[in-house]
């Protein structure tokens, strides 16, 4: 029975000389190239050499388009993974596409390790990361989002959370309620991380980090509470 080998490749997540050698021949030798959105890929293939066709998978890909991108990978032997940025299937469409394939025999999985903002949130921040909760995207509603935080807070853990570059912002307001004006628990705040220029890095009590939001920029964000 013929198996399609896949290829779930981390994609630098700021600078282009993160890619790994086999990650690059990878991208380069597979049979079908799989992105998230056609204007990052098509910029970042171009300036590693590689400009060649790939296929989309994002949140606007319909049961219907995944039916048909699975019915072409099984035709052929390798297949290649990327998110615009970071580790597939970390908050982003790969998380339909790969327990898709897990759920077929058609297909064996491999892993291309790489760039990470998880990794390097945890790795900067200096909190205790024994135990840590990846929580990801958190809700939109300001409401909604604080009750999910006062329920992960209470359990004493090292808290990792992404945002968008537009909304986290709101994020960390509704935090400082939520942890309230006296509580010593540290946050974490990282910008732009590995970029080489622009970098930002904030460690401290949120009080101390709301007094310069404004002059923040809109840049890709990442969030760690310090566990209790």
């Amino acid at each position: 029975m013929k198996t399609t080998e896949v290829y779930i490749i981390s994609l630098p997540i700021g600078n282009d000389e993160d890619i790994s050698h086999r990650a690059k021949a990878l991208l380069q030798s597979a049979e079908i190239l799989i992105g998230e959105e056609s204007k990052f890929l098509s910029s970042f293939l171009k300036r590693i050499g590689i400009p060649r066709k790939f296929q989309l998978f994002n949140e606007h890909s319909t049961p219907e388009d995944l039916t048909e991108l699975i019915h072409a990978m099984k035709s052929v032997e390798t297949v290649a993974i990327v998110s615009d940025a970071g580790l597939p299937n970390l908050e982003d469409p790969g998380r339909k596409l790969i327990p898709a394939l897990l759920d077929s025999r058609d297909f064996h999985l491999n892993f291309v390790p790489g760039a990470s903002c998880l990794d390097a949130g945890l790795a900067l921040a200096g909190f205790s990361t024994r135990p840590f909760l990846f929580l990801g995207l958190v809700p939109r509603d300001s409401d909604e989002r604080k009750r999910e935080l006062n329920k992960y807070l209470n359990l004493g853990m090292t808290l990792v959370i992404l945002e968008t570059p537009y909304r986290y912002k709101k994020l960390l307001e509704d935090i400082s309620q939520v942890l309230g004006k006296n509580n010593p628990r540290r946050v974490f705040l990282g910008l732009n991380l590995t970029h080489p220029t622009e970098e930002f890095q904030f460690r401290g009590k949120i009080s101390d980090l709301l007094k310069n939001m404004d002059s923040l920029p809109k840049a890709p964000p990442i969030i760690l509470i310090e566990s209790k």
